[in-house]
């Protein structure tokens, strides 16, 4: 376990917001990245997280990006395996899968 005292990406935000000031360019892309590479990492070895938001990317201390919250992850036992359920949060969801499930 590693204790994440930077908290989340959204509290990030919305404290900055809630200053009158907002990451820069540079802070939103190391983010991303990091996270991109976490995900790399994940489906390399066939787990997908199905549930990817601001409130599950946490940062430490010294910044370092942590994905977390597994509680609706899947692992595939095929690379070229495929999940026909959505599962999530709804706020974050395309449209066009939430459009899918309601058909």
């Amino acid at each position: 376990f590693q204790l994440c005292t930077g908290g989340s990406v959204t509290d990030l935000v919305q404290g900055l917001r809630n200053r009158g000031s907002r990451l820069s360019n540079n802070q939103i892309a190391y983010i991303l990245r990091e996270t991109v590479h976490a995900l790399v990492f994940l489906h390399e070895n066939h787990c997908m997280h199905r549930d990817i938001k601001g409130h599950n990317i946490l940062l430490t201390e010294n910044g370092h990006v942590k994905l977390v919250d597994f509680g609706v992850s899947s692992h595939l036992a095929a690379t070229m395996a495929r999940r026909n359920t959505s599962v999530g949060t709804p706020y974050w969801m395309a449209p066009e899968v939430i459009a899918c499930e309601q058909q």
